[in-house]
């Protein structure tokens, strides 16, 4: 057994899929027959990778759904809108940020926890009952290695350092 998942028909949903790790992910499991929703924040960018990736695979079932990862409100309208066309077989949590200037997101949050992390969450737990017996798969990159958690200055209101964070 190679632990592969069979694709053909399988829902997948991919953030941050419209370039890089996310969008070779993406390209990768249409090329396998899976139904892909590239979920980003830019409907440009989205649209432009959708339609790369369905060239390039000849897969029809590549869509967008635009989403601001890093905003609640964002999560749970798209959350809102995937939930109504069922299960879903894999989940690719990818969308992530580094800022190397502390910026603050409208609800008060740093910005990169609240992409790299919050979003994430939210949005794993909004599909969770779709999610059943699924794959969700969480991308990160070895800047883990420089960051420390603090539990009493999560958003880096006191101190900010962009690789600590």
């Amino acid at each position: 057994m190679t632990g592969r998942l069979p694709l053909d028909g399988a829902r997948c949903i991919v953030t941050g899929a419209n370039s890089g790790i996310g969008r070779e992910i993406a390209t990768a499991l249409a090329r396998d027959g899976a139904a892909v929703t590239l979920v980003c924040r830019s409907r440009e960018r989205g649209e432009n990778a959708a339609a790369a990736i369905r060239g390039a695979t000849g897969n029809p079932r590549v869509e967008l759904a635009v989403c601001d990862v890093g905003d609640p409100l964002s999560v749970r309208t798209c959350c809102d809108a995937l939930g109504g066309d069922g299960r879903v077989d894999v989940l690719v949590n990818n969308a992530g940020i580094y800022a190397p200037q502390r910026k603050v997101t409208k609800e008060g949050r740093e910005q990169m926890l609240a992409v790299n992390h919050l979003g994430p969450f939210l949005m794993t737990n909004l599909l969770l009952e779709r999610l059943d017996g699924a794959r969700v798969i969480t991308t990160s990159s070895m800047a883990h290695a420089f960051a420390r958690l603090d539990l009493d200055d999560l958003d880096a209101a006191r101190r900010f350092s962009s690789w600590r964070q």
